[in-house]
């Protein structure tokens, strides 16, 4: 128990606080340390805030796509010569006139023009042609042309060569032909769609002659070669 009638006193120390030995001497190791840290901590807060600032001034960059500055253009080629043997009721004729044809149709998917290709065609007897025309028209519609995508006459197996009783000239022409690979374009140059490229079909050609020029009038799938 505490004891009563007593007078009780706890002596107070008052402790001061000290300066360290290093304080005043600024060629102190301690005190050139803590400078070095301070000016440390005050640049790279400088250096963040200035980051920081910019980041939130600066417009983002725009990462939109644009199109080419070189996309490709719609072609603007000369059309496809007829070769005089078109005009010869022969075996060579018949074969230079479904050789042209193959000129002319990469010529109407390059470029939309299909003046050549009809020259060589009988629109009203043969339904292939005119079929065939109508969708090269279509397919170059609003500018868009083709890319690649042609035609090559692998060879001519065949070319007979008949007249009838009333001594006109009919021909039927037997070709291999391939399509490569290519893509169709908008006028911009932006690819609407990619072509594969196609196998080796054996096509047959029917033609007559008339009014002094071999004329396209039929055509039959007869094989496709894998």
């Amino acid at each position: 128990m505490f004891p009563t009638g007593a007078q009780i006193s706890v002596p107070l120390q008052v402790m001061r606080l000290r300066k360290p030995a290093w304080w005043d001497q600024p060629n102190h190791p301690v005190f050139i340390a803590m400078l070095a840290v301070v000016l440390a901590f005050a640049t790279w807060f400088i250096w963040w805030s200035f980051i920081d600032d910019d980041a939130g001034t600066t417009p983002p960059r725009d990462t939109t796509s644009q199109p080419a500055a070189t996309a490709p253009t719609r072609s603007a080629e000369n059309p496809p010569q007829l070769p005089n043997a078109v005009t010869e009721p022969s075996k060579a004729g018949l074969e230079a006139t479904v050789r042209f044809e193959n000129d002319a149709i990469n010529y109407a998917q390059r470029t939309g023009d299909t003046e050549p290709l009809k020259r060589v065609y009988d629109l009203e007897r043969c339904a292939f042609c005119a079929s065939l025309t109508t969708q090269f028209e279509n397919l170059t519609s609003n500018g868009r042309y083709l890319v690649g995508a042609s035609y090559t006459v692998v060879s001519v197996t065949r070319t007979d060569l008949s007249q009838d009783d009333k001594g006109r000239y009919n021909g039927v022409v037997e070709l291999r032909n391939k399509r490569n690979a290519g893509r169709q374009v908008e006028p911009d140059g932006r690819v609407i769609q990619a072509i594969e490229a196609s196998p080796i079909g054996i096509f047959e050609r029917t033609l007559s002659f008339d009014n002094g020029a071999w004329r396209v009038i039929g055509n039959r799938l007869v094989e496709i070669v894998r």
